[in-house]
């Protein structure tokens, strides 16, 4: 077979329609002279330059021939590197993928480990408190026997406590007669101490009409200083002693009155109490009063200050003017 050449329009043609060596000839735009190019050994031959007043030819144009469609096997080879390519990128997408997703399963393996293990732990920690609530159970379970002898016992302290209270309601219905029969005792008591006053009070009037109509001479008073006498000397009757038969205590700080009491049980202020010890008492005579006393066996009353009832009771002898 003969393949003939054809020129590509970009190939430039000599004056014998073969196409030019590119190293060695040329043409100028515009000028069908050839022009020779230097060789590759850097010889340049001698070409004949074009004069100025030559006007050049115009450009020639390119052939409007279309280039050739690729051939099959270009596009098979084409396409083939194209498929490998996307290929390629699909494995390298699905390989960063895979990866992403191997180490997002190690991470959650990772906290599957440790849900595993804070499991066990409370499994672990679970299983104390089982121990610890089987041996209270148990402990429970032993304790029983005594939580029924102690509901017996409550029961048996219940019924024991309606019985108190049944006693104390009948104690409460005997005191309160007991109260009524205090009140019965206490008036009779009231009606006896009057009674009791005013027999004294007989009887010391008896006696003092027996002294008046007797009088003891001052030889026969007694020395002893606890016996309830009172002595007043002519020269000085304004201060004496006398004792509480009583047995009263008296209050430093309170002030007390003591008096004479008549037969008929009224009180006649003597004086002002001054000191006691002993049971013996130290008073200050009123004067106006003084003048008043004969010799006599008195009985007196303590009486605090501006108060009227008395606090204690006791004897007072007269003797001498």
């Amino acid at each position: 077979m003969t393949h003939s050449h054809t020129p590509a329009p970009d190939e430039a043609m000599d004056d014998s329609g073969l196409p030019a060596d590119p190293n060695t000839t040329g043409r100028l735009p515009g000028s069908s002279e050839p022009v020779v190019l230097p060789s590759a050994t850097g010889e340049t031959p001698s070409t004949p330059k074009p004069s100025a007043a030559t006007p050049r030819p115009p450009y020639p144009k390119r052939s409007s021939k279309p280039k050739e469609p690729p051939s099959f096997l270009t596009g098979m080879m084409l396409g083939l590197l194209a498929g490998l390519l996307l290929s390629a990128i699909a494995a390298v997408v699905l390989f960063l993928e895979f990866r992403e997703d191997v180490r997002t399963s190690q991470i959650r393996a990772t906290e599957a480990e440790q849900r595993v293990t804070d499991l066990r732990d409370e499994v672990d920690t679970l299983r104390t408190d089982l121990s610890l609530l089987e041996a209270r159970a148990e402990q429970v379970e032993a304790l029983a026997p005594r939580l029924d002898a102690l509901e017996q016992r409550e029961a048996a302290m219940g019924t024991q406590v309606a019985a108190m209270g049944a006693t104390v309601d009948s104690m409460g219905t005997e005191v309160q007669a007991m109260g009524e029969t205090v009140g019965t005792m206490e008036r009779s008591l009231g009606t006896l101490q009057a009674r009791t006053q005013a027999f004294d009070a007989f009887l010391l009037g008896l006696r003092d009409l027996s002294l008046r109509a007797n009088p003891l001479p001052e030889s026969a008073v007694p020395a002893d200083p606890t016996s309830p006498t009172l002595t007043i000397a002519p020269s000085s009757i304004r201060q004496g002693e006398a004792a509480l038969i009583t047995g009263a205590a008296l209050d430093p700080s309170t002030r007390y009155d003591i008096a004479l009491i008549n037969e008929l049980g009224e009180a006649t202020l003597l004086g002002q109490v001054q000191s006691s010890s002993r049971g013996q008492l130290r008073f200050q005579l009123r004067e106006q009063e003084s003048t008043d006393i004969t010799p006599a066996l008195y009985t007196i009353a303590l009486y605090p200050e501006n108060d009227a009832e008395p606090v204690a009771n006791g004897e007072l002898r007269v003797t001498g003017r």
